[in-house]
């Protein structure tokens, strides 16, 4: 999948990464916030908020799941190469990323160790890894946002459409 990126920067200062959040959530599903725990320097101090999954790999109950396939026997170091090597992103942003997560059980995946399926405690997947279309980037050390779309081959940026959704919750850079 081909991407280009548009980033648009505002200044933000109303609005925390919890209050758009969940002002996002009614417009769109599988909202997703990332906190920074970089506590050394507040010039890294940064929340993402992610929304509009382009792409996800995940395992749930011991099964692969991606958009094109599911498999039950497979490899996880190359599935997530390929999947890492099936984006190609026009354009430069130190924030354009890959966002998931590799829960306890994924272990399992990447070491000989075999885990009691009975004491599993919940059904979330085991390992969880999406491409967004959209991602908000606070930065909480200049009181700015980043509005950043990667946007598929032959369709329109929807940033203006992300800020008219929110109109009012966002203040224009000057």
């Amino acid at each position: 999948m081909k991407v280009n990126i548009t980033i648009e920067e505002l200044i933000e200062d109303l609005n925390t990464p919890v209050s758009l959040l969940l002002k996002l959530r009614e417009a769109y599903g599988q909202v997703v916030l990332l906190e920074s725990s970089a506590y050394h320097s507040k010039r890294d101090s940064k929340s993402y908020i992610c929304f509009n999954s382009l792409s996800s790999l995940r395992i749930e109950r011991g099964k692969l799941i991606t958009d094109s396939q599911d498999k039950e026997v497979f490899d996880i170091s190359t599935e997530i190469q390929e999947f890492i090597k099936s984006i190609t992103i026009i354009g430069i942003s130190e924030e354009s990323a890959i966002v998931g997560y590799s829960g306890y059980n994924s272990v399992a995946y990447f070491e000989s160790v075999k885990l009691d399926e009975d004491k599993r405690a919940n059904n979330i997947p085991d390992l969880r890894y999406d491409f967004y279309r959209n991602m908000i980037v606070f930065d909480h050390f200049h009181d700015s946002i980043r509005i950043i779309d990667h946007t598929p081959d032959q369709e329109q940026d929807n940033i203006e459409e992300i800020k008219k959704n929110h109109q009012g919750r966002f203040d224009e850079a000057r």
